[in-house]
């Protein structure tokens, strides 16, 4: 006689590149879609999260990063195949900050005149060096040739 399978917790996989942190817990079996994990699922500090589940995953958003969640998983917790997790299991869900991210607010070229300064977007970073190159208004084309039928001269 075959042995039924058993639901089991097997990871926690972070994604930090979204405006707010996701967490998935990842189990051994595939997660019913219709059931609503949050009901087995406590967190300290308190959070009530919308959980979505998709295959073996069950997602929930964090309500902030570089936040510690201890989250039971609580007995009881079916998966798709009516199997359910035989006892209650405490997991760190550890929300890690955010990459760091550096970036041109309103694109690469700079105004002329009555700049204020650099439009810098940062996040998670405290400083950077910046070199600032002036480009010629009427720099050739690169498919273009030179009137000498040669390539164009792109040193800076």
């Amino acid at each position: 006689m075959p042995v039924p399978p058993e639901l089991k917790f097997q990871r926690v996989d972070i994604d930090t590149s979204k405006p707010s942190a996701e967490a998935c817990l990842i189990f051994s079996l595939p997660l019913d879609p219709a059931v609503h994990y949050d009901e087995y699922l406590a967190f300290a500090p308190a959070l009530r999260p919308a959980c979505a589940s998709t295959g073996r995953a069950c997602a929930f958003p964090a309500s902030a990063f570089g936040v510690n969640y201890e989250t039971e998983l609580r007995a009881g917790l079916p998966a798709a195949v009516g199997v359910k997790l035989l006892a209650s299991q405490k997991v760190t869900v550890a929300m890690r900050d955010r990459p760091p991210l550096l970036a041109f607010r309103d694109g690469l070229i700079l105004p002329r005149e009555n700049s204020a300064g650099v439009p810098i977007n940062s996040i998670n970073v405290e400083r950077i060096k910046l070199k600032l190159f002036r480009v010629p208004e009427r720099l050739p084309v690169p498919d273009q040739p030179q009137h000498d039928g040669g390539a164009p001269n792109l040193s800076l």
